[in-house]
C-alpha cells in the first residue's frame, strides 16, 4: 500500500515534529473505560497526558492499543450522535 502523497512528502516534517500536547481527550471514552484497549491507555496515562510519542510506543507493544490510543489522541468523538435513532 502506497503512502499518501502528503505523507511522502512530509516525512521528515512529521518523523521530526516537536513533542505534541494534546488537549486532554474527553471524558465521553470513559464510558468505555472497562474494554480492554481503553483500560490499557487509562492504565498508562491517568492524568490523561498523552504525546504523539506515547502513542507511536503504545503501536510498537501492541495494535489494538496503539489504534485506541491514536483515536484518543486524535480527538475522535466518543458520542458520535444517533442517526435515525440507532
Amino acid at each position: 500500500m502506497a503512502l499518501p502523497p502528503y505523507l511522502e512528502q512530509n516525512r521528515d516534517r512529521i518523523t521530526k515534529a516537536p513533542k505534541q500536547q494534546i488537549a486532554l481527550w474527553n471524558r465521553s471514552y470513559d464510558q468505555f473505560s472497562k474494554l480492554d484497549g481503553v483500560r490499557s491507555v487509562y492504565g498508562r496515562h491517568d492524568d490523561r497526558n498523552m504525546q504523539r510519542n506515547d502513542v507511536v510506543a503504545l503501536f510498537k507493544k501492541d495494535n489494538y492499543t496503539g489504534f485506541i490510543a491514536a483515536m484518543m489522541w486524535g480527538g475522535i468523538n466518543a458520542t458520535r450522535p444517533s442517526k435515525n435513532g440507532g
